[in-house]
């Protein structure tokens, strides 16, 4: 198992993320990692630091995910992105729309468990296409998305 630099609030993002998915699951959402910690996944880039977990979810379900959050008294909010973000001690999951976020990407994935729980994670041939146009959209982070995006492309595809 890949941790990066600050894997003890790494540990505790994962621990909100299993919450987060067990509520999912109880509504049969299928939520999809992108971002860093799909990026860490791939490259085993251990020297990154980890944020927050980014979640792919359909736009149509974001309603009724908010509803059960605020059911199990999880603090979350929606953003003016089609985004809900649930926040604890720090740790951030976001919730983003799958069609806002990969708009005429490929959607596939692959299952992995991360600390015994089983996610579904980006396949890497989106998570590249992902970083190329966030680098055209997020200027200010165009040198951290081409950094990742070299090391992406190194990995060959599965």
């Amino acid at each position: 198992m890949t941790y990066p630099r600050n894997k003890d609030f790494y540990l505790k993002l994962i621990a909100l993320g299993q919450e987060c998915l067990k509520i999912c699951e109880g509504l049969n959402i299928h939520p999809i990692i992108h971002g860093s910690v799909a990026y860490m996944f791939y490259t085993k880039d251990n020297d990154i630091e980890v944020h927050d977990l980014d979640l792919l979810i359909p736009e149509s379900v974001m309603g009724i995910l908010a509803a059960e959050l605020a059911k199990h008294n999880i603090a979350h909010k929606l953003t003016d992105h089609p985004t809900i973000k649930v926040i604890k001690d720090e740790a951030i999951v976001s919730f983003h729309s799958l069609e806002y976020f990969t708009n005429n990407l490929p959607r596939s994935s692959i299952t992995v468990d991360i600390e015994g729980s089983k996610f579904q994670v980006l396949n890497l041939e989106a998570l590249k296409k992902g970083y190329e146009i966030s680098i055209k959209l997020e200027p200010e982070r165009t040198d951290k998305y081409s950094k990742r995006l070299i090391k992406l492309k190194q990995i060959a595809s599965s």
